[in-house]
């Protein structure tokens, strides 16, 4: 079902592409660091009175919370474009009339897309780990837990990815020759715009709305601010299973948008 030569050919295609987008993802990782380097420096400079020193558990939290406006730019893009880039670089037509089935083609260009992802995230998850404990060794090390949660984050970010670039490859097979990258960019910042108006209705609505108003947005089962709160116990079992079980309406949504879009793929007209 998956054929490796083209599997091959894509990555080769695009190591350029996975190539920026991990230079982008960890130079802002890298930008947030030097923030809270200075910010720790002045913390321990002036009388902050009862305010806390930030401490690398904020730290990771905060800078997880804030890369995370780019997550789901680079996973929509990937999903939407990966089957189109074919029809609008006009070669569409001798790709699928290789000695390939469709099925072939589309199964083989979607594990790309998930094998890309893991790749961009693990080099972001080395890079992470490394600057965390090296901008506040006496908070982590002590604390094996907060390192857990650093991973268990990890987790939870690389699968609301993998969950949104399903959902647009299943709307970019579906499209195909209209999926564009103005689209696939406007997906990703939709996905963000929705995430930013459920949290600025947190101080307005009840908790019991604002709990179902999470399912809205796969971004928030990966929630930073969450999830190491969660690890140290400042925030309840209930409180963080609320937040993953978002996931799963998600996940079966993905699998409802990849059945459609494999249907009308698969029943396109490439010429």
């Amino acid at each position: 079902m998956i054929n490796r030569q083209l599997l091959r050919k894509e990555f080769k295609q695009a190591k350029t592409m996975l190539m920026i987008w991990t230079i982008v993802i960890l130079s802002l990782s890298f930008l947030f660091m030097l923030i809270f380097l200075s910010v720790k420096s002045v913390s321990h400079d002036i009388n902050l009175g009862n305010l806390k020193i930030i401490s690398s558990a904020d730290w990771f939290a905060g800078v997880a919370n804030n890369i995370v406006i780019v997550w789901p730019i680079f996973a929509s893009i990937l999903g939407i474009t990966l089957l189109g880039k074919e029809v609008r670089e006009q070669y569409g037509e001798y790709l699928y009339s290789m000695p390939l089935s469709r099925q072939t083609v589309w199964a083989t260009k979607m594990c790309f897309g998930m094998f890309a992802i893991l790749i961009v995230n693990v080099l972001f998850v080395i890079v992470m780990t490394g600057m965390t404990i090296a901008v506040g060794v006496p908070d982590l090390l002590p604390n094996g837990s907060q390192i857990g949660g650093m991973f268990v984050y990890f987790g939870l970010n690389i699968v609301m990815q993998l969950v949104i670039f399903l959902f647009c490859f299943g709307l970019g097979s579906a499209l195909n020759k209209k999926a564009s990258l103005g689209l696939s960019i406007g997906v990703g910042i939709g996905f963000l715009i929705v995430n930013m108006i459920i949290q600025a209705l947190y101080a307005v609505v009840d908790k019991t709305v604002f709990d179902i108003l999470l399912y809205l947005c796969p971004l928030n089962f990966a929630d930073s601010l969450i999830v190491m709160p969660f690890i140290s116990k400042i925030i309840s079992t209930d409180e963080f299973v609320i937040h993953t079980l978002i996931a799963v309406p998600w996940i079966l949504l993905c699998l409802g948008v990849l059945w459609w879009g494999r249907r009308k793929f698969m029943l396109s007209d490439f010429a």
